[in-house]
């Protein structure tokens, strides 16, 4: 391994630490019902990282390998600026609605906002291989969230402690990193025009998504409480380190041939590396469950290992092959297979909800493994 590839293997390990920061001191240091509050906003988050990926960085990989467009920086920061700020104020009202405080709907519109306007600007980055800049801003934005979750202690909840912490590492991404133009609305009326015809299948795809991964879990909500909902939460994010792997990677996998990415060979060994993960996160709630670690979400949720081992498989086989998808499908099939998870991943926890907490992490289990083998008939039908 050269050092090149050390170093680029040191920054996007800088980069996972950073976003999983958030979800991870979450699971560690929030009870049960704060964890439901945070998850609850923090889905905003992960619907804007799906619209920007859609309408910008995968609309821009799109027109480059059709046409070699070129964006302006400018517009670039510009459009992830303002959608960033909108998903923000959205994410302040479920904050300030779950927890019923100002400072928390404050924070967490910061906190969305940043968090929000850096994801597609590390996409860039990445695909453009600037790995000097990214290592020093996401270390950096790094030491100082863990700073104040460990040194800031005179606020009235934890939860606004670890928004601080999330606000406090936007500021440095945005200080440190590249791009820092806030642009008018003028730069994004010029994007969207221009880029309308990349992004509108992913936009369609993207919708589809939203509506069962961030749309079905609000519907749940109601459902199963605010504790039990932190307690389904933190099963899906478990995945969180392999899926944000991938997603590190999509910059780099959009510049493969569709056949090296879609080879059984690859495919096979993404789904034996989905298979090991699946049994270490099920072994590792199991043991908890024998020795709890008196952590609240995490000793509630050990009784769970089953299906989140089933998920934890399941999620790394269908999220490798849906991010190659979405950048080499024609628009038919990439909804024809949209349509398929979703209609799987919407019905079966609402259908398992009706029994309990149980049978919602179970059906959503299933249906994320159903959907991973949906993904596996549209790209294999697409390279034969």
């Amino acid at each position: 391994m050269t050092a090149e590839s050390l170093y680029k293997a040191g920054t996007l390990g800088a980069v996972s630490l950073t976003q999983l920061a958030p979800q991870v001191s979450g699971m560690l240091t929030l009870s049960t019902f704060q964890f439901g509050a945070f998850s609850a906003g923090y889905l905003t988050f992960a619907l804007a990282s799906s619209f920007s990926l859609s309408a910008i960085s995968e609309a821009y990989a799109r027109s480059v390998t059709w046409s070699d467009t070129r964006s302006s920086p400018a517009d670039y920061a510009a459009v992830s600026t303002w959608t960033a700020g909108f998903f923000g104020a959205v994410a302040g009202v479920i904050f300030g609605f779950m927890e019923g405080s100002l400072l928390t709907a404050v924070l967490g519109f910061l906190s969305v906002t940043l968090a929000g306007r850096r994801f597609p600007i590390r996409y860039l980055e990445i695909r453009l291989g600037s790995w000097r800049r990214l290592f020093t801003t996401e270390l950096l934005a790094l030491v100082l969230f863990s700073t104040v979750m460990f040194c800031v202690g005179d606020f009235s909840n934890q939860l606004d402690i670890l928004l601080l912490a999330w606000t406090v590492a936007g500021i440095a991404h945005w200080v440190l990193g590249s791009m820092r133009e806030v642009g008018g609305p003028l730069s994004v009326v010029r994007w969207f025009k221009h880029y309308w015809s990349a992004m509108s299948p992913l936009l369609k795809d993207s919708a589809m998504l939203d509506m069962s991964a961030v749309g079905t879990p609000y519907l749940l909500i109601p459902v199963l409480g605010a504790a039990d909902f932190g307690i389904y939460r933190a099963i899906s994010n478990f995945s969180a380190p392999v899926r944000m792997l991938i997603n590190l990677l999509r910059p780099q996998l959009s510049r493969r041939d569709v056949r090296e990415v879609f080879a059984m060979s690859v495919v096979g060994l993404v789904a034996l590396l989905g298979m090991f993960c699946g049994i270490v996160g099920a072994s590792i709630l199991l043991y908890v469950e024998h020795h709890p670690l008196g952590i609240d979400v995490l000793d509630e949720v050990s009784a769970y290992w089953a299906p989140a081992g089933i998920f934890l498989a399941g999620s790394m086989v269908g999220h490798y092959l849906y991010v190659n998808a979405r950048t080499r499908l024609i628009e038919r099939d990439l909804i024809r297979g949209r349509l398929l998870q979703s209609g799987i991943s919407i019905a079966l926890p609402l259908l398992g909800a009706l029994s309990g907490l149980s049978g919602a992490i179970w059906m959503f289990s299933i249906g994320t493994l159903l959907g991973s083998l949906v993904w596996l008939w549209i790209c294999f039908r697409m390279v034969d």
